[in-house]
């Protein structure tokens, strides 16, 4: 359909948005793993997260998208393994909010 949908949460990384994102669902009754709570995980894009840099004055982010370990990830509810996904998908577009990088 071709849609692009904004919204925010008040996380501080890409996997805590996932985290959130799950439990706002289970909390309608969705059950854990179930296709709605999997949906960030088969869209073309993912979360980003943003922040302020303590010391620089300038913006971090994180980029999460689509990679194909992703909904079992979630599904395992293994979002603490959402960090490693994003460190390895550099070569894809992924970013991690690493702010002791350069």
């Amino acid at each position: 359909m071709g849609m692009l949908v904004f919204g925010t949460l008040h996380t501080n990384n890409a996997p805590k948005t996932v985290d959130r994102m799950i439990k706002r669902l289970s909390r309608r009754g969705a059950e854990p793993g179930a296709g709605d709570a999997l949906q960030p995980a088969r869209r073309r894009r993912g979360p980003a997260a943003l922040q302020a840099h303590p010391l620089r004055r300038c913006a971090v982010h994180e980029i999460l998208l689509t990679h194909e370990a992703l909904p079992n990830t979630i599904r395992s509810g293994q979002i603490a393994n959402i960090r490693s996904i994003i460190e390895s998908g550099g070569n894809d577009g992924m970013i991690t909010m690493d702010i002791t990088a350069s």
